[in-house]
């Protein structure tokens, strides 16, 4: 078998900035989902809607993008500030 270079991800031509963005969204939630002081059964689902937005990434990144706003919005109601 050849050896096989691993490819950058952003030069595929399906992501863009706005996948790109996404994905960096995810990854400040997920990462401000561990520390939060909220009962374990609503971190549970925190987590589900981030997999579920995740998911549905993978088929259209602008629904995924709502979604994640939307997350947001919740997010800054019940548990506190969004992270920067």
């Amino acid at each position: 078998m050849a050896d096989q270079q691993p490819t950058d991800p952003t030069s595929s031509p399906a992501v863009d900035a706005s996948t790109i963005d996404l994905a960096e969204e995810l990854k400040q939630a997920f990462a401000a989902l561990g520390p939060a002081d909220i009962p374990p059964e609503d971190k549970q689902r925190w987590q589900q809607r981030l997999i579920a937005i995740t998911n549905s990434s993978k088929h259209d990144v602008d629904t995924a993008a709502g979604r994640m706003q939307r997350y947001w919005q919740e997010w800054e109601e019940t548990v506190g500030p969004r992270p920067a």
